[in-house]
C-alpha cells in the first residue's frame, strides 16, 4: 500500500472498523520500508478511540515511534491525545515512547538517552531512528548556539568523534579548535533585523 492507496481505502470505508486491517499492515509496511504517512497513522489512532477494544499496542507503538522520527514537525504531539490512556499505563512500550517523546520534547536529552540505550531492543526494527534524533537534536542546538565545544555535542548526541565529524560535514557546520560553528540564524542571533512599513496617510486613517 502507498499513500494514494491509504487514503482511496479511508474514503471507502470511512469509520468502518473493517478497514483497520489493511491499514495497521499499511503501518508496519511503513516501518519495514522507511517511509511515513501522517495521515494514514492519526486516521488509525482516531480508529482505535471509536473502537478502543481494536487499538493493538504494537501499532500504537509504531505510529508513534514514527511521528518521533517526523520531529520537529508536531505529529507526535498530535498523536499523543489520542492514544487510549490505559495503554500509556499497561503497555511498556507504548509507554516507553511517550516518555521518550516527552524528553526530547522537553530537551532532556540526557535522560532520553539513558532510557533508550536501556530499551534499544524495542526500536531496531526503525530504519534510521538514531539517526533521525541526532538530526533533530542538532536543530534545537542551531537554534539555540552560535557555537558549542565539541565534546558537549558529542554528549548531547551521544555519538563518538568520528560520527559526529561527518554529521557536522553534513549539516555544513564547521571545527576551529574543538568548537562546533554554527550558521548564524534570526533564532540563534541576538540581533533582532526590524522591518518597517511605510503606510499612506490614507492607508493610515483606514487603520485608525
Amino acid at each position: 500500500m502507498n499513500t494514494q492507496e491509504a487514503e482511496e481505502h479511508i474514503e471507502e470505508t470511512l469509520y468502518g472498523e473493517d478497514g483497520l486491517p489493511k491499514l495497521e499492515d499499511y503501518v508496519e509496511q511503513q516501518v519495514s520500508r522507511g517511509d511515513y504517512d501522517f495521515s494514514a497513522n492519526l486516521y488509525v489512532l482516531k480508529m482505535y478511540r471509536l473502537f478502543p477494544s481494536n487499538a493493538k499496542p504494537s501499532i500504537i507503538a509504531s505510529v508513534l515511534v514514527k511521528a518521533l522520527m517526523n520531529l520537529p514537525q508536531s505529529d507526535f504531539t498530535a498523536m499523543v491525545y489520542l492514544v487510549p490512556p490505559v495503554m500509556v499505563k499497561d503497555d511498556h512500550v507504548v509507554g516507553l515512547v511517550m516518555r521518550l517523546g516527552q524528553f526530547l520534547e522537553d530537551c532532556e536529552f540526557d535522560q532520553f538517552w539513558k532510557l533508550y540505550d536501556a530499551n534499544k531492543q524495542h526500536f531496531v526494527k526503525f530504519k534510521g531512528f538514531e539517526k533521525t534524533i541526532h538530526k533533530y537534536i542538532c536543530h534545537i542546538i542551531s537554534c539555540t548556539y552560535q557555537d558549542i565545544p565539541l565534546k558537549f555535542l558529542m554528549s548531547l548526541l551521544e555519538i563518538d568523534e568520528s560520527s559526529i565529524r561527518l554529521l557536522i560535514d553534513e549539516l555544513g557546520w564547521k571545527i576551529e579548535n574543538n568548537v562546533v560553528l554554527l550558521p548564524l540564524t534570526q533564532e540563534n542571533s541576538a540581533e533582532m533585523k526590524s522591518k518597517s512599513q511605510k503606510l499612506s496617510t490614507d492607508e493610515m486613517n483606514s487603520i485608525l
